[in-house]
């Protein structure tokens, strides 16, 4: 074999070896450029998944004392249309300690009622949603480097933030009772543990609980949530590396009447010598009613008007010398056996009068 030949084998088995390595390399980049546009869209999901979730956590508060069927939100749930088996899991989950009426609360949020209902912009998903039990699940999730994820709780942090996993140091807090608000307080993580869901639940038997999430992926250090009936409620701790606190437990021997002002009463503005009405909705159990007068835009220190107990006042004739009063409401929700008396009062409105 003469000197050329010899070069040119050479010449041929670098060019060989360097396609090879480009080829290499090309792949390294479309994997990783893959890899990251996965990456931005976990990252958009998850976001996107934190702003449904704390929505649905206000829907559960505004709910809490409407029955399931009665819930005006939301397309009711047709099973049918559920094709993917993660999604079915993740519904069976959630019914593992429910009865059988509880899973027909589920309902379908369209991109649309995200957007109008709940004031979310450009939703890019859709979801089923139980509002009773906080339970978010998108109808189709994110697929990254070879995992489908639906929901919060499956999305390992370690994805979308720099959190180290400490496995082991499980969260810590401490828990009380305040006439029905159960005080959640000192929360503390593991070493470069940030956050954590916080659940809780009324107890159903000797081991199981009815469990619901208050909060998912929390910074808070404190938390409070207000319950609706007496019992023995426990709260748990998962933080964002999985570990789980301990399940602690506290006994809620009575509850607040809770009452809550819906719309506060109008100012009105009118001549002298006609009627003027003033009116507060309130939501609560057993209300009562009293208005007050004041000269000033406060609802406090005002003077209590005699006989005016219904949730409407009314002035039949007023005089020029009741301009510029302002009216306000304490509506009072009576409390039974176990249960508190709560008040609650308006925000004042002003009369005008002229002549």
């Amino acid at each position: 074999m003469n000197k050329f030949a010899k070069d040119e084998g050479v010449t041929l088995l670098a060019l060989i070896i360097t396609i090879i390595v480009l080829l290499i390399l090309s792949t390294l980049a479309i994997e990783s450029g893959k890899d990251t546009i996965e990456s931005s869209r976990l990252t958009e999901f998850t976001n996107e998944l934190q702003l449904v979730q704390r929505k649905v956590n206000e829907l559960e508060q505004k709910y809490k004392d409407v029955e399931e069927n009665e819930i005006d939100i939301g397309i009711p749930l047709d099973y049918n249309i559920i094709t993917d088996e993660k999604i079915k899991n993740e519904i069976r989950e959630a019914f593992e300690n429910a009865d059988e009426g509880e899973q027909e609360g589920y309902r379908y949020f369209t991109k649309d009622i995200l957007k109008e209902e709940l004031g979310i912009t450009n939703p890019g998903y859709s979801y089923l949603i139980h509002i009773k039990r906080r339970s978010v699940i998108a109808l189709k999730g994110v697929s990254y480097r070879g995992e489908k994820y639906n929901n919060l709780k499956d999305i390992p942090s370690t994805l979308y933030n720099v959190e180290k996993k400490v496995i082991g140091s499980k969260p810590t807090f401490n828990l009380s009772d305040n006439h029905g608000t159960l005080e959640i307080s000192n929360i503390q993580y593991g070493e470069n543990i940030k956050k954590g869901s916080i659940y809780y639940g009324k107890k159903i038997n000797e081991s199981e609980y009815n469990w619901k999430i208050l909060n998912q992926n929390t910074m808070d250090t404190s938390e409070s949530i207000e319950v609706t009936d007496t019992g023995t409620w426990a709260v748990k701790i998962i933080d964002s590396a999985n570990n789980v606190s301990d399940v602690k437990t506290v006994e809620v021997v009575r509850i607040k009447a809770r009452v809550a002002i819906t719309t506060d009463p109008s100012s009105v503005v009118i001549v002298t010598g006609t009627s003027a009405t003033f009116t507060v909705e309130a939501e609560g159990y057993n209300l009562t009613y009293q208005w007050y007068k004041n000269t000033t835009n406060s609802n406090t220190g005002g003077v209590l008007i005699p006989g005016a107990d219904d949730k409407s006042y009314t002035i039949s004739t007023a005089s020029i010398d009741m301009n510029n009063t302002y009216y306000y409401c304490v509506v009072t929700s009576n409390g039974v056996s176990n249960v508190d008396v709560e008040s609650k009062t308006s925000n004042p409105a002003k009369l005008t009068v002229q002549n």
